[in-house]
């Protein structure tokens, strides 16, 4: 059995060599570390192993996926938006119904931008290339919602005083809020859109690289990291704006239940 999984290991293009370079070459913080007696070396040998072990169960995890039946492929799209919203939701627990929130904002928001790019003929649809890819843009699409959900507990009770002053002079909850509405969505939107500023001329972004190592035109592969860049954005900026509206939605009728949303 071990001889078989050896040879799994083998057949799939593993090579040991790249994985010893990258040990090597964590050596230079460990040796860094423990010269300034930082204390670091310990967690860094110990993050290090733990990234090994998660990289490694991926990795042949996807593999037969890549190859199985489309019911494998559309398992691990759901695990990848489950996990996503329940990220982004350890950060929103208290807000009322947040996890639905994250859920239905995080499938809409993805599954909305990766169906545009199969069925516009953007990326090929297969899962080598798709899958990666959502994956991106769930995990963009947690992090904006997780900023939002901070951003919008904190905003909707440093605000209160003001709103209910706003309502006894009329004015409906959802006008009253508009403000910390529009600067909770900048906050979740502001480090998706920044990520821009040093695409290309600072830094040449993972998937780009990652084409052009394996041998790709630098044109095709800058290509395909706009899509993806934009694609991120797009699915992030439709995320926060779903996730926004449901958030002060259900604040505001948990906290004024007498009352009506625009009332």
């Amino acid at each position: 059995m071990w001889e078989s999984f050896l040879a799994f290991i083998e057949n799939s293009g593993m090579q040991w060599d790249q994985w010893i370079i990258a040990y090597l070459i964590l050596l230079v913080p460990v040796i860094i570390s423990m010269g300034m007696k930082l204390e670091l070396h310990g967690e860094l040998v110990k993050v290090s192993l733990r990234a090994v072990v998660q990289l490694l169960f991926i990795a042949l995890l996807l593999l037969p996926i890549f190859a199985g039946h489309w019911s494998l492929k559309l398992l691990i799209i759901l695990v990848m938006i489950l996990m996503g919203a329940r990220v982004s939701w350890e950060r929103g627990r208290e807000i009322p119904g947040a996890f639905v929130t994250s859920l239905l904002a995080m499938s809409m928001s993805t599954v909305s931008i990766i169906g545009v790019f199969l069925l516009s003929g953007g990326l090929e649809n297969q899962a080598n290339i798709a899958i990666p890819i959502f994956g991106m843009l769930v995990g963009n699409a947690s992090r904006s919602i997780a900023l939002l959900f901070s951003r919008t507990l904190s905003d909707f009770s440093s605000q209160q005083e003001m709103v209910e002053a706003l309502m006894l002079d009329g004015m409906d909850f959802r006008s009253a809020m508009r403000i910390p509405m529009q600067m909770s969505m900048k906050t979740a939107l502001v480090p998706r859109i920044d990520s821009l500023k040093t695409l290309g001329i600072v830094h040449i972004p993972g998937a780009m690289a990652g084409m052009m190592v394996a041998g790709a035109s630098p044109l095709e592969a800058a290509g395909y990291q706009i899509l993806i860049f934009f694609g991120i954005i797009a699915s992030s900026a439709i995320a926060t704006i779903i996730t926004n509206y449901r958030s002060y939605r259900l604040l505001f009728l948990s906290t004024y239940p007498h009352l009506h949303w625009k009332q």
